[in-house]
């Protein structure tokens, strides 16, 4: 599995998120994840300053199980949901139109 830094992760996700979108628009992402997470703020905020580079702007909502209402959802699942991942791990999966950036703990 691909390890990136917090910075070459944005990106990643930013690029990627860029791609999902359709040509020519002034399209606002929404992002839902739990703010009550340090580290999973620090990695949101990381994605929202790469967008804002590129002119994207990202709107952030709670994450309370219900992930329709967003583009890309980012979430810590239990490890038995994920067993083929490690500890500060992730992956990244399109399902049903909404990005989804899971990991087993709150590093990932």
């Amino acid at each position: 599995m691909q390890k990136f830094s917090v910075l070459g992760y944005s990106i990643f996700i930013s690029l990627l998120i860029l791609n999902l979108l359709p040509a020519n628009t002034n399209a606002q992402i929404v992002l839902a994840y739990d703010p009550n997470s340090q580290p999973v703020s620090f990695g949101v905020r990381s994605i929202e300053e790469e967008l804002n580079k590129l002119g994207v702007q990202l709107r952030k909502i709670k994450l309370d199980g219900k992930i329709k209402d967003a583009n890309i959802a980012v979430r810590v699942l239990a490890a038995k949901d994920i067993p083929s991942l490690n500890q500060e791990g992730y992956v990244i999966e399109y399902k049903n139109n909404v990005l989804l950036i899971s990991a087993i703990d709150e590093t990932g």
